[in-house]
């Protein structure tokens, strides 16, 4: 209402970030008010949760809310190299393979620090055997290699076969074609 004011005391809040808007008799709304970040006395909590993993060369995302969440409120992250938190990482957005440190820090200067690790995985090598000569057969079985902990599956290509387990990398198959048979054996490790 023009030519009065009225100031409302907010007490009680848990550390962390805020913005605030007022209302008038009218049900008109201010729009917020800058963020106000509240901070607790004492070094924060700190959660981590290590990112999961990328498939090489990609990256991992240090900077992914999921990383520090449960971590005291409105605290503000930096991305390091080191323990002692000296070393700058300039690039936590695409991080490489390594073992880095996050600091989350108050706005009342309180820091905790703690390690956080980049995971990446290799592609599978695929190996789906050798090439078969059959003469005057129609079935066979398969010679298909996997890596610790990598599964695959069988499909076909082109030509007739019916593979009995597809899941099975040395399964039998039958009901193949006079001619060529070309089968694809797609691995993966769970994440590449």
């Amino acid at each position: 209402t023009p030519g009065t004011t009225t100031s409302y005391t907010v007490s009680g809040l848990p550390g962390g970030a805020y913005t605030f808007t007022v209302r008038n008799a009218s049900l008109c709304t201010s729009v917020p008010s800058a963020e106000v970040r509240i901070s607790t006395p004492g070094p924060p909590t700190l959660i981590i949760t290590d990112p999961p993993a990328a498939c090489y060369p990609g990256t991992v995302n240090l900077k992914d809310s999921a990383v520090f969440e449960g971590s005291t409120g409105g605290l503000v992250y930096t991305y390091w190299t080191d323990t002692l938190a000296t070393t700058a990482y300039p690039t936590p957005e695409t991080a490489v393979a390594g073992k880095y440190f996050i600091k989350g820090t108050t706005v009342s200067g309180y820091s905790t620090t703690k390690p956080v690790i980049a995971t990446t995985v290799m592609m599978p090598v695929v190996n789906a055997g050798a090439d078969q000569l059959l003469a005057n057969e129609y079935e066979t079985n398969l010679d298909a290699q996997l890596g610790e902990g990598e599964t695959g599956i069988w499909s076909g290509v082109s030509g007739t076969g019916v593979v009995f387990d597809t899941l099975d990398p040395r399964s039998e198959i039958s009901k193949l074609s006079s001619g060529v048979n070309v089968l694809s054996w797609k691995v993966t490790n769970g994440i590449c």
